[in-house]
């Protein structure tokens, strides 16, 4: 079993060799095999290469995976990303499709005063449940309690701005 373990470990580092190094060899190794005699007796390497064609065409198949596998995986990335990104955009457009009265009025009022910052009293738990969500966030770490500042999130800035009809319109812009 040391010999298996001694490959695997050779294939994660290989892992992490460059991927233009991983292309190179492909591209060295298959010259190598696929290049015509004649050809490789000009550089002197044409017995060579046929006293280690397996090795060499071992080599062409691992480096020629290991360069597909580069953009396969990228690829799978950002498949990932859109996908989670669409959920997460799915459910933050049904939370704001289920807001409450409260809710409704103190998103309402950053359209209203047409203001991306404004301030409330530390105790508003609406604000907070805003801010849980990522609706609304906390620019600064400190704070008086009575006038916390609290600036809306651009997504959620762009939405409301798209959809109004998500929240009331009206009542108060400040110190909630």
């Amino acid at each position: 079993m040391g010999i298996i373990e001694t490959i695997g470990g050779w294939l994660l580092k290989a892992r992490e060799v460059s991927p233009r190094l991983m292309a190179v060899l492909a591209l060295i190794s298959g010259a190598l095999l696929f290049c015509p005699d004649h050809i490789l007796a000009h550089f002197a390497v044409d017995v060579w290469v046929s006293t280690h064609r397996p090795l060499i065409g071992l080599l062409f198949l691992f480096s020629g995976g290991m360069t597909l596998s580069y953009p396969v995986e990228a690829g799978w990335r950002w498949l990932n990303r859109c996908i989670v990104k669409s959920q997460l955009t799915s459910a933050r457009e049904k939370r704001l499709q289920s807001l409450d009265n409260r809710e409704k009025q103190i998103l309402g009022s950053y359209l209203l005063s047409e203001a991306r910052t404004l301030t409330f009293d530390s105790e508003n738990g609406a604000v907070e449940n805003l801010v849980v969500c990522g609706f609304l966030y906390h620019p600064v770490s400190e704070a008086d309690v009575r006038h916390v500042p609290a600036t809306i999130d651009e997504w959620t800035w762009e939405y409301l701005h798209e959809h109004p009809e998500l929240v009331a319109m009206g009542g108060k812009s400040r110190n909630h």
